[in-house]
């Protein structure tokens, strides 16, 4: 029963992250029929997918005194066969992709994913300020790998928050602070650090027009 339940929330935690990214993708296509109830979705399945995730990673943290612990949910190489193959690896020697990726890994992905589909759902001052705070959750070591165009995309889309609504970062932006006049910079500070970060990934290239003209408005 352990094991069994170790494995539907693996199994859960990935297949919430991707029915989360669905419901997402649907609401980017443009289609005319698709309302924003679509990123409420994205929302509720996104945050799922968190939560099976760290009650995986609390199961294992647990089972420090017992005699038999469930796999590592953040090492490979301990992975069973299923979940090597549910989580992006191959279970035979010499194939590319070997291994699996780590629960983090997926974790990052749906507070990723959350941002872009905080950010989308209105532009009112709490969903911008919860899309900009998943993505700065997803940017922290443990989550998204450095060297991928999630990474680069984060950092791209939280200078484009920040630029848009600077008061997220800055609560003194546009009001007059004695010997300081109204115009505090503060925000741009922020967004050009996300976007020298983002510039200097090796993943950077796809995006680099899009971060030349983002940097242009700082």
């Amino acid at each position: 029963m352990f094991n069994q339940n170790n494995l539907l929330l693996a199994e859960g935690a990935v297949c919430y992250l991707e029915q989360g990214w669905l419901y997402l993708l649907q609401y980017e296509s443009g289609d005319e029929n698709i309302d924003k109830t679509a990123l409420e979705q994205s929302i509720t399945y996104l945050e799922k997918s968190i939560f099976l995730n760290q009650k995986l990673q609390k199961r294992y943290d647990d089972s420090s005194t017992d005699r038999t612990r469930p796999y590592d949910p953040q090492d490979p190489t301990k992975y069973p066969k299923h979940i090597t193959i549910l989580t992006g690896g191959k279970p035979y020697p010499g194939a590319d992709g070997l291994l699996g990726k780590p629960f983090a890994y997926f974790e990052g992905l749906s507070m990723f994913l959350l941002g872009k589909s905080y950010s989308l759902l209105s532009n009112d001052t709490y969903n911008q300020e919860t899309a900009l705070d998943y993505f700065n959750k997803c940017l922290k070591p443990k989550y998204l790998l450095v060297q991928s165009e999630y990474f680069v995309d984060a950092h791209y889309l939280s200078a484009n928050l920040i630029i848009r609504n600077p008061g997220i970062v800055n609560p003194d932006y546009g009001k007059a602070i004695a010997g300081q006049g109204a115009n505090s910079i503060l925000h741009l500070d922020s967004a050009i650090y996300h976007l020298e970060v983002a510039s200097n990934s090796s993943f950077a290239a796809n995006k680099l027009t899009d971060l030349r003209f983002l940097t242009a408005q700082v």
